[in-house]
């Protein structure tokens, strides 16, 4: 089995150890989405979930954070919880 890319998190002495052919180095950090109050939803939260799955959400400069309106928030979570239902979940098999 040949490993194409390996990736350590946060740990800026381990990922200097190991000496691999192709490395994602991830070294923190959370940026946010953030939906104002006049954001076209329809467009956004699409958008914003997609963000958040990259890299299994774990890239320093993803947004996986989702600052809204107290006004919107209800909806926004509920558009964005069905929204998460298009991302496969688990280990896969293929």
């Amino acid at each position: 089995m040949e490993i194409t890319l390996n990736k350590f998190g946060q740990a800026q002495p381990t990922g200097n150890t190991v000496v691999l052919k192709r490395l994602f180095r991830e070294l923190g950090g959370k940026s946010a989405n953030i939906i104002l109050d006049d954001a076209d939803l329809d467009r956004r939260i699409p958008a914003a979930d997609a963000g958040m799955c990259v890299h299994a959400g774990q890239g320093c400069m993803l947004p996986t954070r989702l600052l809204a309106p107290r006004s919107s928030h209800d909806a926004i979570v509920e558009r964005a919880a069905a929204e998460m239902t298009r991302f496969p979940t688990g280990i896969r098999t293929t």
